[in-house]
């Protein structure tokens, strides 16, 4: 499995299922939308234009038949003119960290494992960890005054620069899940579909 720096996804794919609803009351086939600011935010989101939803959840319903998201729980973690990305959070996989990316093992949340963030490059890994209090205990900074190597997406939640050395978020990461592909949505696909 190859990991790639995930600060920029370069090759998202131009056709995704038709998935999605946005306001959470809807009873259209698809993935809802849950915004972690609550209802009244969620209301006030789906009336207005949505400038990015990087960050936010998308809950698929009973209904949905693509095999791809059942059940899914998918976090956003790139969502603009260009497209969306984001990785289904509730698929585990037997696959332990230690297997494929040793050197970032002891960092892993629990349980231990890869998790199957989409079906879309299931060759490569991304990171997403959590940097909990002011961005970490580390010296070192990146431009957005999280820890080198990490990227903030939403709060305390970042992408992982899984090409950087461990040591350099050991002491700021309060937990990491490594995730095996991702999902994506072509420029507008994602607006079009909520």
């Amino acid at each position: 499995m190859s990991h790639h720096t995930p600060f920029r996804f370069a090759n998202r794919p131009s056709r995704a299922p038709l998935l999605l609803s946005y306001a959470p009351t809807c009873s259209h086939t698809g993935l809802a939308f849950h915004s972690p600011s609550g209802p009244d935010m969620r209301d006030h989101v789906a009336m207005t234009e949505v400038s990015s939803l990087t960050g936010r959840l998308l809950v698929a319903t009973p209904a949905l038949a693509d095999p791809n998201f059942d059940r899914a729980v998918v976090l956003l973690l790139d969502h603009d003119e260009e497209g969306s990305l984001g990785v289904v959070l509730n698929r585990p996989t037997p696959v332990g960290v230690g297997d494929i990316l040793e050197s970032w093992a002891e960092l892993a949340g629990e349980p231990g494992v890869v998790f199957q963030g989409g079906p879309v490059s299931l060759d490569s890994a991304l990171g997403v960890a959590v940097v909990p209090g002011e961005a970490g205990r580390s010296p070192a900074r990146g431009e957005d005054g999280g820890p080198l190597g990490w990227r903030r997406v939403h709060g305390a939640i970042g992408l992982v620069d899984l090409e950087a050395p461990p040591e350099l978020l050991a002491a700021a990461v309060g937990s990491l899940r490594i995730f095996a592909g991702y999902a994506g949505w072509g420029p507008g696909q994602l607006e079009d579909e909520l």
